[in-house]
């Protein structure tokens, strides 16, 4: 069952209704009935607020950091650091809800490690292996973002597969 077929379910029956839904892992199966309901405020912003706050403040970090010292190496990693956590966590609200941006989700995730790599690399300076090149900046991107591309690709053809990618980000 796709996300687009449960929400047209569920919409077709009156509120409070149960559904039942259906688990299958190692081959056990097991089925839980769940009434449906509409969420006030009060249930979402528990889960959603925290996101919003810490994904906002590592953007704005990051923003900061970079606008006032853009010479600085460690500057640029903590852009990126922030550009790619802070968007994780604001796309994440997206993924909680109705899944329109989810690809970027799933690419912006992949390069977080990067970014903390890129970071620990930088800062308080750049480590003397990395100060022969800019082009190792890009190489040391590279493998996450193809990680982020086969978890898109996966994700349409081969869930299972998707998740393991995503479990190996």
């Amino acid at each position: 069952t796709t996300a687009g077929q449960l929400r047209e379910r569920v919409q077709r029956v009156p509120q409070g209704s149960p559904i039942e839904y259906v688990f299958r892992h190692d081959g056990h199966e097991e089925a839980i009935k769940v009434p449906t309901t509409v969420l006030t405020g009060r249930d979402v912003l528990p889960v959603y607020l925290p996101y919003f706050l810490d994904g906002a403040a590592f953007l704005l970090m990051g923003l900061v950091v970079f606008y006032f010292r853009p010479g600085l190496p460690a500057a640029h990693a903590a852009l990126a650091l922030g550009l790619t956590l802070g968007g994780t966590m604001l796309l994440a609200l997206d993924l909680f809800s109705e899944g329109w941006l989810q690809r970027l989700y799933f690419l912006c995730e992949s390069l977080v490690p990067a970014a903390l790599l890129h970071f620990g690399l930088s800062f308080p300076e750049v480590r003397l292996l990395w100060r022969r090149r800019a082009t190792q900046w890009l190489v040391l991107y590279a493998p996450f973002v193809a990680l982020g591309l086969l978890q898109n690709f996966l994700l349409t053809i081969d869930p299972v597969r998707h998740l393991r990618v995503n479990d190996l980000v």
